[in-house]
């Protein structure tokens, strides 16, 4: 043989098994291509991933964890008929399995069947077998299904408060659950307008997703929506008459005296001093809130009721967070039939602390003097299904 045929069969051998190595002429490896699939998967490219769970399918065709991933490949590319191909596939022998049903739930959910989405969301909220996480999933899904249906039904209101006890279930059975932190906070933005507690889902958020520098949302969170959240809770703050007078020292020196005053029992030269205290800083929350206690100690008629919410009230406003004033100052609304104002205070109570049982009990009687009883209805079956505190 000659150097020219040596070199022809030569080449003509590797040729050969190059493209058996290649797959062309022998079987798929569908390990291989399942590997390759979650690799891609991992850095996002659905479209590579998708192809690659197709050709490992092809060769092991009831893979159920290919079937799946490739299911979410398709989702993520909007390929809605082929993930809800997938999962079908899956569901006749896994339909009672989490993921599958969760999965079925967001395709729903992105086919507009709210209804089927919450049915199945539903079912995993209520399995009491499943872990407390896996619950929160099915929380966190139905109230992202009645988050989304709050502009299209203006009719109902109630459905605002759904949402939020849905997520606030999310959260109290994980923490951890980032998509009830996420939608959650646009509750509070876009529903509620509490701004505070919007950025304190916000934060939790991005703190949850501190890791993922990629993802779109997490970006957006934090270099768009936190630095107008900010923004405007210290435009807020600005915005007071008085703040550019501010005299801090002079009214910590008179806040020191009004605590004398009404320790000693003299509850109107402590009022007194209280209200000079917050003339000279319109921003001192301990002026406001001491000044609405001993007004409301001092003064059991109606005026003194009126004069007291309104200090109550100033108070809430420079500290959003604090449950007690809020609580109290709902009450003094229900006192003098401010029915609406005293839903706003015990729902800001509420988003302060979810599991506090005396403002859930006052939003719940402030929605039904206000003629809201759907919105009473919800928080009345929230206060049901609290968890029970151990004693």
């Amino acid at each position: 043989m000659t150097n020219s045929l040596k070199s022809y069969a030569l080449e003509a051998c590797a040729a050969c098994a190059l493209a058996l190595l290649a797959g062309c002429g022998g079987k798929v490896d569908p390990a291989r291509e399942f590997a390759s699939g979650r690799s891609a998967f991992e850095n996002r490219d659905w479209k590579k991933a998708a192809q690659h769970y197709r050709k490992g399918l092809e060769a092991s065709p009831e893979d159920v964890d290919a079937l799946m991933m490739l299911a979410r490949c398709d989702l993520a590319l909007g390929e809605i008929d082929s993930a809800a191909e997938s999962v079908a596939k899956v569901a006749g022998t896994n339909g009672s399995d989490v993921d599958v049903m969760e999965l079925g739930a967001q395709i729903a959910f992105y086919r507009k069947d709210y209804d089927a989405a919450s049915k199945a969301y539903e079912r995993i909220a209520n399995d009491e077998s499943l872990s407390p996480a896996e619950r929160a999933v099915g929380w966190a899904g139905l109230g992202v299904v009645d988050y989304m249906q709050i502009s299209m039904n203006p009719a109902r209101p109630e459905l605002r408060d759904k949402a939020r006890t849905e997520l606030l279930r999310a959260t109290q059975l994980d923490k951890l659950n980032a998509p009830a932190r996420y939608h959650l906070g646009l509750l509070y933005r876009d529903s509620f307008g509490f701004v505070e507690a919007a950025k304190e889902q916000f934060d939790f958020f991005v703190h949850l997703n501190s890791k993922d520098v990629v993802d779109e949302r997490v970006q957006n969170v934090q270099h768009v929506i936190m630095p107008k959240l900010r923004e405007e809770i210290a435009r807020k703050a600005a915005s007071r008459p008085g703040v550019a007078k501010r005299d801090s020292v002079g009214c910590t020196a008179i806040l020191a005296k009004a605590d004398a005053l009404r320790k000693s029992g003299n509850l109107k030269g402590a009022r007194a001093a209280y209200e000079e205290a917050l003339r000279k800083d319109v921003l001192s929350y301990p002026a406001a809130v001491n000044l609405a206690r001993v007004i409301e100690e001092s003064d059991k008629s109606k005026t003194g009721a009126k004069d007291a919410y309104k200090a109550y009230r100033t108070a809430c406003e420079l500290s959003p967070g604090d449950v007690k004033s809020h609580i109290a100052a709902g009450n003094l609304a229900i006192k003098t039939e401010q029915f609406a104002s005293a839903v706003l205070l015990y729902s800001r109570a509420v988003a302060s602390n979810p599991t506090d049982t005396t403002a859930i009990d006052g939003l719940i009687r402030a929605l039904r003097r206000s003629n809201n009883a759907k919105s009473a209805a919800v928080y009345q079956h929230y206060r049901d299904t609290l968890p029970k505190r151990k004693k």
